[in-house]
């Protein structure tokens, strides 16, 4: 153990505490082909670990080994940077960090660093009684790193979520191979809160657990460098106020369940929250769910979808505007495949939807405007294929549909006007095919449908 300038360590009231200085415990067996040490605070009991507890405390805590892995168990919880104006900061490099749960930054400035290959468990918040907190008060700020290293929960479900940001500002790194395994988070939890998450050529595998980006602060989740994240679900904007952004850049993202852009499951109460999620440069979201864009009818409420030379991959339905208003915009050779597509679709919300030299395929319908109004603009190259098309197919829907130099193809029937008043454009050389197809469902009392077909080898072409 070295201690250097004014460090000290005190164990007092079931509490250690590091609170001034560097201190350095180095596990590295003294024989050679000996186990690595364990460093062992439950001593003091199931109580709390301080690394600058404080007021205007500095103080830095390394655990190391340069051997075979050692193991630290820090007792129940683990506080850096407790005080307000108090700066604390941990390294752990070649070791397990073994059961604990933590607040980095609780007031003040905290940093934890685990790396080398070390493993960082956490430890249930019920039996500590602590949550797993970066940045908790206002005020502080906190910064997680996992670098080529392991971040695993051994909580049970309920409880496996790390906050980032709860009401300061709070960063999350995973990085260099990095792995983190059944750990949920939320990003951004509390109102004036911030949180930022970047996963960078690592893997974050948690199929029970949730990503929420942007609870009732501000979140933004960042995927690069062919990072890999998959979750149960995922929500942009959860309650009120909340903002969360999402970046996917060359990497992938798969929920096993849906995702939600502007959240009405959480919190359906009438305050605006939005969402946006970013697909770029060759990455690949996969909803095994539901994909909501714009799905809470709070004033000010939206969703945002941009997949630009990059995937988008649904196995169930993706609504833009269901609840609220949403977009989508694909473009650049981007793809977006699924079963069902369907564009404002409750009441009063607005969905638009560009296809831009790209592909939108649905093995089944696709709606533009299904109870409320829905736009879709197909063009520059690009192609749309379902079954069946849909214009206007609620009593109070509008529906517009615009192909310019563009295909649109559906194999079955196409209707402008089911229920309400659907409009489509065919411009510039464009060409739509249908097997059979209607202006104004006959079938439907009170609906109108008008379709323009102009400039040169603009076409539309029904077979039945």
């Amino acid at each position: 153990t070295t201690y250097q300038s004014y460090a000290c360590m005190t164990p007092t009231n079931r509490r250690a505490v590091v609170d001034a200085g560097q201190v350095t415990f180095d596990l590295t067996p003294n024989i050679a082909g000996d186990a690595s040490y364990t460093l062992d605070f439950t001593v003091f009991g199931d109580e709390v670990l301080f690394v600058a507890d404080s007021a205007d405390s500095d103080a830095n805590l390394t655990v190391r080994s340069t051997g075979d892995a050692g193991t630290f168990n820090p007792s129940g919880h683990l506080i850096i940077a407790n005080a307000a104006g108090s700066s604390g900061g941990l390294t752990v490099d070649n070791v397990t960090f073994d059961g604990a749960t933590l607040t980095v930054g609780n007031a003040g400035s905290g940093m934890l660093t685990i790396q080398n290959g070390s493993t960082l468990e956490l430890a249930d918040s019920l039996a500590t009684g602590f949550e797993n907190t970066i940045a908790n008060l206002s005020g502080s700020t906190g910064s997680l790193v996992i670098d080529n290293a392991y971040l695993i929960s051994t909580a049970s479900v309920r409880f496996r979520t790390i906050i980032v940001g709860n009401a300061g500002d709070g960063t999350l790194d995973v990085q260099d191979t990095a792995t983190v395994s059944n750990t949920g988070a939320t990003i951004g939890n509390s109102p004036g809160s911030t949180g930022a998450v970047t996963i960078d050529n690592a893997d974050w595998t948690s199929v029970n657990e949730q990503i929420l980006v942007g609870n009732e602060g501000e979140g933004s989740l960042t995927l690069q460098k062919s990072a890999s994240l998959t979750t149960f679900q995922g929500v942009l904007g959860g309650l009120s106020g909340g903002t969360g952004t999402a970046t996917v850049d060359a990497s992938t993202w798969t929920t096993v369940g849906s995702l939600e852009l502007a959240s009405s499951t959480l919190d359906p109460a009438n305050s605006s929250r939005t969402g946006t999620l970013t697909i770029q440069n060759g990455a690949t979201v996969t909803i095994g769910d539901i994909g909501f864009v714009g799905n809470n009818g709070s004033v000010g409420s939206s969703g945002a979808v941009i997949v630009d030379n990059a995937s988008l991959v649904n196995d169930n339905r993706i609504l833009v505007a269901n609840l609220g208003d949403g977009s989508m915009t694909i473009q650049n050779s981007a793809t977006v495949s699924g079963r069902v597509f369907q564009v404002g679709v409750g009441g009063s919300t607005t969905g638009i939807v560009t296809v831009d030299d790209s592909q939108l395929t649905n093995s089944s319908v696709l709606v533009a405007g299904v109870n409320g109004n829905g736009t879709l603009e197909i063009q520059n190259g690009a192609t749309v294929s379902n079954t069946n098309g849909l214009i206007a197919a609620g009593a109070a829907s509008s529906g517009t549909v615009t192909v310019d130099n563009a295909t649109w193809n559906n194999s079955n029937l196409l209707i402008v006007g089911g229920a309400g008043n659907g409009t489509m454009h065919i411009v510039n050389g464009a060409a739509v095919t249908s097997a059979a197809g209607f202006i104004g469902d006959e079938d439907v009392g009170g609906n109108t449908g008008s379709g323009l077909v102009t400039g040169g080898n603009a076409s539309w072409t029904a077979n039945g």
